[in-house]
């Protein structure tokens, strides 16, 4: 491979046909043949490939980050690239595209990280201001969210079509066309808006910042957390990586989602002065000089030099039996069993010893006597002190000695969290009133931002999430199917369905087991493998039961028993934890109605304040840290002024949200969650700390209802809702601030 490639050629101008394009099928034929090229072992292939996608993909990362960090954004994603040439999409430019999007996400996720680190390191803060430009364009895309410019910059920049743009983000085809017609409408009112609205009252004004919008530019890939710039994961020969129309896998997700903030400090590089002596930048990113074409080069040979990495060895099969054990080989020299040791003679030294040992006196017998004597009532007598206290704590009303029932089920929480992405299929037992008994099967996959694809094959339902869109589409053969947009992470507004649903199921067991922190889950054998059995009551009549595996606490079985007689049952099969791939969207029919807009949109914690005039509540404590819930997500709706926060561990999730207060102080605020036909009395519960300190909130908890607590002070009003208990959700609203 060159390590230095020529100049690219300029990108194609908008509106035109693109260069080698044929009939329609494909984005760039030309660019596909090297892609072919490339992966029959062709590097001179991949280099002119790369260069002739470079225009596009170097628009699409200046947009997206807002005109920094641009050069080791696009090195970064070309080594991932080429590493997952051999697998993925067999559209190049939207091969390659994907890549950047991915790489782009790190790069988001890499500042909020450093905004937000970990508990003990310290933030810094980045001062840098987006380089976009001054124009009334550039300060209207500025306040857009990093998806929103990535769908302007490739459909009305780069001219792409509308599918090779969704493939390249990994979104539906629809979302597209209504993020870029969204976009043209709010570039159009700006445009005709007076100068006092459209910010034109001071020439040079400098432009707001866009990198703290929100969005995820990992919606179409995934990150790896541990690898400085992702790319560590990744195998030499492109086993993590396959393009838009699969996916990518789960190692490139991000696993934080915290806020970027950009503000003035004192952490300037040298870097950021040339960047910052260039002036505001524009809509169009600076080409590519000779010491990016030479880094890049560097490190593609240093990726096809690499010595690809031993594949793991396999994993052994759960329920087989246990390999044997091969005893360890002893290093050169080390005694090998007994043989016979050759007797070594004795020195001087031991000489002169056994000569003071012969000439010692003789001891007193007596003497000796007593004091063993003495030593044994010692022994005795603590051996019944420690008998005493074994019984004593044998016959105990909390004779725990190991993990709780509800340390396991948290732990089984933590496992499907921590996975990322997972999956599973399902099979259902469920008996009505009547004694009638139906069986399904489900299938469901998840991410840790809550986006979810699940199929019920009785009903032939499919219901999908995709949290990075706030997009819900439901679907049931002979109804209407539900096509909404904009939704919140969860209640008291309009959210994704849960209710009856595996997530909730998992959740609300995890949640009716955590006040069991004195009972040791049962330790037996479920169909040939060793599992643990947790159970609780979930309300006066009914029993739940959750199985785990012994070994990975996997979820097994979740049983729900009236007066000893099985009513509903989840069996889990074909569990499957970091899944590469998964689509969270589906193809509607031709006569659907269009999406129904609720109103909400991905948002930055550092943004929420300037959009909606509100600070979002953030809460001090939060159940089971430090390993528990986390911060996965924002929402706001500009119109009625809510802020909506999302948290979870695993399943499990925590919504909280802050609105202006639709009561006058003083007064109570009617229950603002949809029940259903499920009644509720709420209780009556006056907070110690926090923003409502001293204010009488109302808490729904236990049973099957939503565990919830609202309140207000006649300025704000707050709701916390989500897998809780009663003193959880009063511990969460008492830190509110």
């Amino acid at each position: 491979m060159p390590t230095t490639p020529a100049a690219p050629p300029p990108p194609p101008s908008g509106g035109g046909a693109r260069p080698g394009e044929d009939d329609g099928t494909t984005t760039d034929a030309t660019a596909d043949r090297m892609l072919v090229a490339a992966r029959q072992g062709s590097n001179r292939a991949w280099a002119a490939l790369l260069e002739r996608v470079d225009p596009d993909a170097r628009l699409l990362a200046h947009l997206v980050l807002g005109g920094l960090d641009v050069d080791p954004t696009l090195i970064s994603a070309y080594v991932r690239a080429y590493r997952a040439r051999r697998k993925g999409s067999d559209d190049a430019v939207v091969m390659v595209l994907n890549h950047v999007w991915i790489a782009c996400g790190h790069e988001i996720r890499r500042r909020q990280r450093r905004e937000a680190p970990a508990p003990g390191r310290r933030a810094q803060h980045d001062h840098r201001a987006t380089r976009l430009g001054d124009d009334v364009d550039a300060r209207t895309l500025s306040d857009l969210r990093p998806e929103e410019r990535a769908v302007w910059a490739l459909v009305h920049r780069a001219d792409l079509p509308v599918p090779a743009a969704a493939a390249a983000l990994g979104v539906d085809e629809r979302v597209i066309t209504g993020v870029a017609d969204r976009v043209l409408l709010q570039l159009d009112a700006a445009r005709h808006a007076p100068p006092s609205e459209a910010g034109d009252d001071e020439p040079g004004a400098e432009a707001s910042d866009g990198d703290g919008a929100a969005g995820d530019p990992d919606a179409a890939g995934t990150t790896d957390p541990d690898a400085p710039d992702g790319d560590a994961a990744d195998d030499p020969e492109g086993a993590a990586g396959d393009g838009a129309a699969e996916g990518t896998t789960d190692l490139d997700r991000p696993t934080e989602a915290h806020e970027v903030v950009l503000d003035l400090s004192d952490g300037a590089t040298s870097a950021d002065a040339e960047q910052a002596e260039q002036g505001g930048g524009s809509l169009d990113p600076d080409p590519p000089g000779p010491a990016f074409w030479q880094d890049l080069g560097r490190r593609l040979k240093a990726e096809r030099d690499a010595v690809a990495a031993a594949p793991p060895p396999p994993l052994p099969d759960p329920d087989g039996p246990s390999p044997a054990l091969t005893p360890a080989t002893p290093p050169p020299g080390a005694p090998r069993g007994r043989g016979r040791r050759r007797r070594r003679r004795s020195d001087l030294v031991e000489g002169l010893a056994e000569e003071a040992g012969r000439q010692r006196s003789r001891r007193s017998w007596t003497s000796l006597l007593v004091r063993a004597a003495a030593v044994l009532v010692v022994i005795g007598i603590l051996g019944v002190a420690v008998y005493a206290l074994y019984d004593a704590a044998s016959n105990a009303r909390s004779p725990v000695r190991g993990d709780s029932t509800a340390d396991v089920a948290r732990q089984s929480m933590s496992v499907l969290g921590e996975a990322g992405t997972w999956s599973a299929t399902i099979e259902q037992t469920a008996v009505d009133g009547e004694g009638e008994q139906t069986d399904t099967t489900l299938t469901i996959t998840a991410d840790e931002d809550g986006s979810f694809r699940y199929e019920d094959q009785a009903i032939d339902r499919l219901t999908t999430y995709d949290a990075a869109f706030a997009v819900v589409r439901d679907t049931i053969p002979g109804f209407p199917p539900r096509n909404d947009q904009g939704v919140a992470p969860g209640g008291p507004d309009p959210s994704p369905p849960r209710a009856g649903l595996p997530l909730d199921d998992l959740a609300t067991a995890a949640r009716v087991l955590s006040t069991e922190d004195d009972v040791e889950p049962e330790e037996t054998q479920r169909d040939g493998r060793a599992v643990r059995v947790m159970s609780a009551p979930l309300d006066d009549d009914t029993q739940l039961s959750y199985v785990v595996d012994d070994e990975s606490l996997l979820p097994v079985r979740i049983t729900w028993t009236r007066d000893g007689a099985t009513v509903r049952e989840l069996r889990f099969r074909d569990v499957v934890l970091g899944v590469g791939g998964a689509s969270y969207t589906q193809e509607l029919p031709a006569d659907a109605p269009p999406p129904a807009d609720q109103g909400f949109t991905p948002a930055q914690l550092g943004e929420i304040e300037a959009r909606i005039g509100l600070a979002p509540l953030t809460p001090d404590y939060l159940p089971g840290e430090p390993d528990g819930f986390e911060f996965t997500g924002a929402y706001v709706n500009e119109a009625s002024r809510v802020a909506s926060l999302r948290y979870a561990d695993g399943p499990q999730q925590m919504v909280i949200t802050v609105r202006p207060s639709p009561v006058e102080p003083g007064q109570a605020w009617t229950d603002p969650f949809d029940r259903g036909d499920e009644e509720v009395t709420p209780e009556d519960v006056t907070l110690e700390s926090g923003r409502f300190r001293d204010v009488t909130a109302q808490m729904v908890a236990g049973g099957t209802a939503l565990p919830s607590i609202w309140g207000a002070d006649g300025e704000l009003a707050f709701t916390v809702a989500g897998d809780l208990t009663a003193e959880d959700l009063q511990r969460v609203a008492s830190s509110l601030g």
